[in-house]
């Protein structure tokens, strides 16, 4: 008999311990078996205002909530223990829209106007949906009994609280009218089975046909937001491009999951995939998942890569001696050679001139650094000082070459050469780019002469609130156009509307559009809620560990299994002291490293915040957050220059963001002393306590 997951269901189960999981998932082979078996104790829920719930026994503590569709598909959207089981199924109903047809799980109106009401006070006289009939609005799925609540909502914050209680398709559609766009209305559901197999459906229901699929559930754990794409999403896996394609969005908004079935997708299609990044230790995280993700073939015609080892594999297709320099050993030359350059700048300038100038554009000869775009730099410099300038540089080379070294830049430049001069086959047809706010321009041309082939074949997904890294560089200076074909995501599916908040406040006037542009975040809406995260000061640091060794023990007291929680914290020394922590504690810590298999995992994370790329626990740390550690003191004293300074801001603050933005249900944001400049759009809105 097939079954039926509500998304709710999932996210339900999802914040269960890991032997509860386990119980869960033995509860819904039996339910598929015979839902009707004795043991499974079904009965309705509140039975004399019945709201199309009914409720089984997983355990002696936990019920599992379904509804019996008219078709006989039994759909299950809730488990809990006992007694917040009941109550969240009296708190709602289920049914199909009369307008549309969609099986829609919703708050009860009660609900929703007690939830808008303390929010009334300053509320402005004219609500937000005045200028929309009622027949559109229902037109649109909004429950009829739901009319009067809607037509009281007048700001944002009572938008927020009444969409919380729908569906998220329905939400969307009203956020959207709330901010004056006309949206059209979906077609009717089909009858029967198929309702539930639409691309609108399937964001919210995913149908299990056979039991073995259970089985599979459980050897192979899979996120809800893996299994459940939003049309906005399947829009952009299933599109067919005409060239090179751009996915952005804030945290959490299912950026990856788009890149994921993309290639799953293309790879459907026979085409061999490279999927690729920036950093390690996602890569390893995506082979993982989608190793999960793909049944069949597909997953053997999908390469998981790093953007390095990918070039490293065109160099030894080709026989090449050579490798790349690291970033300490140029510094280390710079150091060393920087006297020829002392009347241009220190060595700290002439590093920074190398990386955003002669790196940025793998610049190898005088001619080309004479002409070369200095843009961004902030101070000029004339032909003299370029002259002196390169002196430094010309040295730095030739000892690279000496170590049989290329600086990365120019590595990667030959690594393209190669594969458009067809002297090394190109083994892929389709590339896939997560996190591509983080490469330089030579790695993006990389990545471009890989996917010439067909670039409409070519997505390059990322976030510029997340760019925490020196080489980040725009698309149209890698010479990659994505005009006509550049797509916002704006739902969140990771946190909870109260941490996306509070971590959008962080970003101030948004992020880039990784095209010389600015993105338009407006609307971004997360359908999950939860606690506010902590934001609090201590007056030293032991009192700050002290509070942190505090609430992971409640936290796993409450069911949190230690691999769900990690601690970031700027500087090695920091992670080393949450460790100690931990360990006087009697809690297993387990390091987060660049190579870490988080599928392997049993403690407590722990990691610089540069580690957090890519990842999501349900509860997360980020400790020492005071001005004197983010921003850095010693970096920001020894960065002259404005613009380097400015760039150097921007990037400890996305640095906070992403750190903050890893958690799923809560997150604590701990300092001592003064804290970081960069919290003062939060504390200000009062989401904070300082010490």
């Amino acid at each position: 008999m097939s079954v039926a997951f509500e998304k709710s269901f999932d996210q339900a189960s999802s914040r269960l311990p890991l032997k509860e999981k386990g119980l869960v998932l033995d509860f819904v082979l039996k339910f598929m078996k015979d839902p009707s078996q004795p043991g499974l104790s079904v009965e309705k829920v509140d039975k004399r205002g019945f709201r199309g719930f009914w409720s089984a026994r997983v355990n002696d503590d936990l019920r599992a909530i379904f509804h019996k569709k008219s078709d006989g598909l039994n759909v299950l959207v809730w488990v809990d223990r006992h007694a917040p089981a009941y109550e969240w199924a009296e708190n709602r109903r289920v049914g199909a829209h009369p307008r549309t047809g969609e099986l829609q799980v919703v708050v009860i109106p009660e609900v929703v106007e007690a939830a808008i009401a303390p929010a009334a006070a300053k509320a402005a006289a004219k609500s937000l949906f005045d200028d929309a009939e009622d027949d559109y609005l229902l037109s649109l799925g909004l429950p009829p009994e739901w009319l009067p609540a809607i037509r009281k909502v007048k700001d944002a914050r009572q938008l927020e609280s009444a969409l919380a209680g729908l569906p998220d398709e329905v939400a969307e559609r009203l956020e959207r009218v709330a901010h004056g766009e006309l949206v059209t209305p979906p077609p009717p559901a089909p009858a029967g089975p198929a309702a539930l197999e639409t691309p609108e459906a399937r964001r919210r229901y995913f149908v299990i046909h056979d039991a073995s699929e259970i089985d599979e559930l459980r050897d192979k754990p899979i996120e809800a937001w893996m299994r459940y794409l939003h049309p906005s999403q399947r829009s952009l896996v299933e599109a067919t491009f005409s060239g090179p394609a751009k996915v952005t969005g804030a945290a959490g908004t299912g950026k990856t999951v788009v890149a994921m079935h993309r290639a799953r997708a293309l790879a459907a299609q026979g085409k061999r995939v490279l999927l690729t990044s920036f950093v390690g230790t996602l890569c390893k995280n995506l082979d993982r998942s989608m190793g999960v993700l793909c049944k069949g073939d597909d997953k053997s015609r999908i390469e998981v890569l790093t953007v390095d080892a990918a070039a490293a594999a065109v160099h030894k297709a080709a026989g090449t001696k050579s490798g790349f320099a690291t970033d300490d050993d140029v510094q280390k030359g710079i150091e060393r050679f920087a006297f020829y350059a002392a009347s241009v700048g220190d060595a700290e300038f002439l590093w920074n001139e190398w990386q955003q100038v002669i790196d940025a554009q793998a610049l190898v000869t005088w001619d080309e650094y004479r002409d070369a775009d200095r843009r961004g730099r902030g101070r000029a410099l004339g032909a003299a000082d370029r002259k002196k300038a390169w002196e430094c540089f010309q040295r730095v080379l030739s000892q690279l070459e000496a170590a049989r070294q290329l600086p990365h830049s120019v590595w990667l430049r030959k690594a393209e050469e190669l594969i458009r001069t067809g002297k090394v086959p190109n083994r892929w047809d389709a590339v896939i780019v997560d996190e591509v706010q983080d490469l330089a321009p030579a790695a993006l041309r990389f990545l471009s002469a890989l996917a010439a082939k067909d670039p409409g074949n070519f997505l390059l997904v990322g976030d510029g609130g997340q760019r925490i890294y020196r080489n980040g560089a725009s698309l149209r200076s890698a010479g990659i156009e994505v005009r006509g074909r550049s797509r916002v995501l704006k739902l969140n599916y990771r946190n909870t509307r109260q941490i996306q908040a509070a971590s959008e406040l962080l970003l101030l006037s948004g992020a880039d559009d990784l095209d010389e542009g600015t993105d338009d975040r407006k609307g971004t809406l997360s359908p999950l809620g939860g606690p506010e995260p902590v934001f609090q000061g201590f007056p030293s640091r032991p009192a700050m560990y002290e509070h942190f060794v505090s609430e992971t023990k409640r936290l796993l007291a409450q069911g949190f299994a230690p691999k769900e929680i990690a601690v970031f914290a700027h500087s090695r020394s920091l992670v080393s002291a949450a460790s100690d922590a931990l360990a006087a504690a009697k809690i297993e810590a387990s390091p987060l490293e660049k190579d870490t298999d988080l599928s392997k995992v049993t403690g407590v994370n722990v990691g610089t915040m540069h580690r957090a790329k890519g990842l999501e626990f349900k509860a997360v740390f980020v400790l020492g957050v005071e001005d004197s550690v983010i921003p850095p003191a010693s970096l920001v004293a020894k960065t002259k220059e404005p613009a380097d300074l400015e760039a150097l801001l921007v990037r400890e603050r996305n640095l906070l963001y992403v750190a903050l933005t890893r958690a799923r249900d809560e997150a604590f944001v701990l300092w001592s002393g003064t804290p970081s400049r960069f919290l003062a759009p939060v504390l200000e809105a009062g989401k904070g306590n300082a010490a």
